[in-house]
């Protein structure tokens, strides 16, 4: 019964003795002092996971930087209604004749005169145009525009004409415009002449808000096709914006692309229709 107790014994005081051996042979180490002065996290690892893991991670690469153009800009305010900045009372109430046809069939051969200004407010009269095609008319009649108040109202009516109606959007020309900004519900239907122009051009339509008390579109395409790019020429902006007018009869609209509310394309109608890149 006492070999195997001896025999442990022995075993014990081996290994008790190898270890005195090594303590007596192995020099000890400082891992940071001896490490070679260039040496990197690799090198004071010393086979710890923990510190190997910690040096891989702290040699990773940074991600390289975003390119600005990657970037989706973002608006800072809503579209307005891009009213004409010579005169923006003549344009508000060219839009409300225009945008609720006011005079029926005959509302293309009429237009809005110049504005005068008058007690706070501008007047503006609407009387033939006489362009090409149209027969005389008979209208003549005054507005009254508070342009910054949003407001409109009839100072001088013909007896045969009817009380001012509703803006495209519903809201009274007295009072405040609708609230949220009114859309289309299915932007695919867009089957007017100008939604024809918009196809015709390749230009996937996806929103449509109506801004301007609903007679000034703000048209949100899928993107830009490779004839019409972003940085696309005058010329062909401008043929653009003739094609547009005159499928709209001479209502503006604003385009913009993707993501991208801030970078709009202005349409603008008028003798020479134009597009215009503006930054919202």
């Amino acid at each position: 019964m006492t070999r195997p107790i001896l025999l442990c014994s022995a075993v014990a005081l081996g290994a008790l003795a190898a270890l005195a051996g090594c303590n007596r042979t192995t020099p000890e180490v400082n891992p940071v002092a001896d490490a070679p002065p260039d040496a990197g996290p690799l090198a004071l690892a010393s086979g710890n996971p923990l510190a190997d893991l910690k040096s891989h991670l702290s040699q990773k690469q940074a991600p390289p930087p975003i390119d600005p153009k990657d970037i989706v800009p973002v608006a800072k305010r809503d579209p307005d209604w891009d009213l004409e900045p010579q005169d923006p009372a003549r344009d508000y109430v060219r839009r409300y004749v225009w945008g609720v046809s006011r005079y029926g069939d005959m509302s293309p051969c009429v237009d809005a005169q110049a504005s005068v200004p008058e007690n706070g407010k501008a007047t503006v009269r609407v009387v033939d145009a006489y362009p090409p095609h149209c027969p005389p008319t008979g209208v003549d009649e005054i507005f009254a525009v508070d342009v910054s108040a949003d407001r409109l109202e009839l100072v001088h009516q013909q007896s045969d004409r009817p009380k001012l109606a509703k803006w495209f959007d519903g809201s009274d020309p007295l009072g405040p415009a609708k609230a949220p900004v009114p859309e289309f519900a299915n932007p695919a239907k867009w089957t007017t002449p100008t939604g024809d122009v918009f196809k015709d051009a390749q230009l996937a339509v996806v929103r449509i808000q109506l801004y301007g008390r609903g007679t000034y579109p703000f048209v949100m395409v899928a993107g830009w096709p490779q004839w019409f790019p972003r940085d696309s020429d005058q010329a062909t902006r401008d043929a653009f914006a003739v094609k547009v007018c005159t499928a709209s009869k001479g209502l503006p609209l604003a385009v913009a692309a993707g993501l991208n509310r801030s970078d709009v394309l202005r349409i603008r109608c008028g003798e020479h229709p134009t597009g215009i890149w503006e930054t919202l």
